[in-house]
């Protein structure tokens, strides 16, 4: 049964995730990266605390919680992974900048894929492990499901305008559907696991998620103009080189539960987060 859901998922994914990606690029229409690069002190700032500090902030929770070494790992590869593209998504929901945010989630894909090799030979030193890098595997798969599907979304979007909305509809059918099945895929086979493992790693990956949403809260509040692009950023990371460095090192056992968990408390505090703050800065926005 796990064999067959874990392959309905692999199916799923390479389904969902490069429509998914394709409709941004329709929406977008560009990527915007002139707009991105013309605040680049704010561009430097929001690297910094999401590749930097964050990483170094899981780093500070292993050596304080030296018993869970298996999840912070996990947590750490999840804390160098970019922006995924809900942070988009709710950035349009919230009526920031849409702009910046798809060119903020490319720059982030594309620092990430440069920045993964360096994190994770600190990382082999750190916990004294071994890593297949699998940096082909990780920069062929970022590029199939995100980059070239978006930019095949901006070039329907610029040469094949009349039949964008059509394709928008079909697109966007397909990939709900996909995502659907992934999601509930994800969730038969993660649920009975985190169900088993107790309350504790819950607790831990909550205190970490809040942690890092709380210093990216303060360090974005000057730049209201571009929305709480770096708080969704930083929460709602891509768990695509996550995944994919789990399958290389057979590791997914261990850390797809990590990831999932990961993903769910992210969702779930971001929530709150929308309810108690995003409104006010959409109000003083406004």
């Amino acid at each position: 049964m796990t064999e067959i859901l874990l392959k309905v998922i692999g199916l799923s994914a390479v389904i969902a995730i490069p429509t998914q990606s394709v409709l941004l690029g329709l929406n977008a229409g560009r990527p915007y990266l002139n707009e991105l690069l013309s605040g680049w002190k704010i561009l430097i700032k929001y690297a910094v605390t999401m590749f930097i500090i964050i990483p170094l902030v899981a780093v500070i929770f292993n050596f304080v919680f030296q018993d869970y070494r298996s999840l912070w790992i996990a947590v750490l590869i999840i804390s160098i992974a970019p922006a995924s593209p809900g942070m988009v998504k709710n950035i349009l929901k919230l009526s920031g900048n849409y702009n910046i945010s798809i060119a903020w989630m490319i720059f982030t894909i594309i620092f990430s894929i440069i920045l993964i090799p360096f994190i994770l030979l600190i990382l082999e030193n750190l916990f004294n492990i071994n890593i297949d890098l699998g940096i082909d595997d990780v920069v062929l798969r970022m590029a199939i499901l995100f980059l070239i599907p978006m930019g095949l979304g901006f070039l329907i979007s610029k040469y094949l305008n009349k039949n964008k909305s059509i394709l928008k509809e079909i697109i966007s059918v397909v990939s709900k559907t996909a995502m659907l099945v992934l999601v509930i895929c994800m969730l038969i086979i993660a649920v009975p696991l985190i169900i088993k493992n107790g309350i504790v790693p819950i607790l831990l990956i909550t205190a970490f998620i809040l942690t890092a949403l709380v210093i990216s809260h303060f360090i974005s509040l000057p730049e209201r103009s571009w929305g709480p692009i770096l708080p969704y950023s930083i929460v709602l990371r891509l768990p695509a080189p996550a995944i994919v460095l789990s399958q290389i090192n057979n590791t997914m056992g261990k850390h797809l539960v990590v990831i999932i968990t990961y993903t769910i408390m992210g969702i779930l505090l971001m929530a709150i987060y929308n309810k108690i703050f995003c409104g006010k800065i959409i109000t003083n926005q406004t």
